[in-house]
């Protein structure tokens, strides 16, 4: 009974580590395609002249891919038993949402606004 109860936490804890070792290559593999992004954007916005424009997508852009870590984080945080660690995280990643979210807007509006003034010259 002891045998089957120890070769279950085994695999349990094999699981937990084979998990966590995948959300580590994610967050790598994200943090390479935000880098590879922001020169990409970076390029861009020198080459059309529109650094304003671009500058605020690319923070946008760079927040939203801190989003995604940041579930990926208290994902590994919840799986390594650290809950309150987890419900923080969580606190501060609906925090962000909120501000993506105005961000997202303001952007919006004010890409609209100089569509606006454009179409009219």
């Amino acid at each position: 009974m002891e045998f089957t109860q120890n070769s279950i936490k085994l695999k349990s804890n094999y699981k937990k580590k084979k998990i966590c070792l995948k959300i580590k290559q994610e967050e790598k593999y994200m943090i390479n395609i935000m880098l590879k992004m922001k020169i990409i954007l970076n390029i861009l916005a020198q080459i059309i002249n529109l650094s304003i424009y671009f500058n605020q997508a690319l923070f946008m852009l760079y927040f939203c891919f801190r989003v995604i870590l940041c579930y990926r984080i208290s994902i590994q945080m919840f799986l390594n038993g650290s809950f309150f660690q987890f419900l923080v995280h969580l606190q501060l990643k609906f925090k962000l949402f909120k501000i993506i979210k105005g961000l997202v807007i303001l952007l919006i509006l004010f890409y609209q606004k100089q569509l606006f003034i454009t179409d009219q010259i």
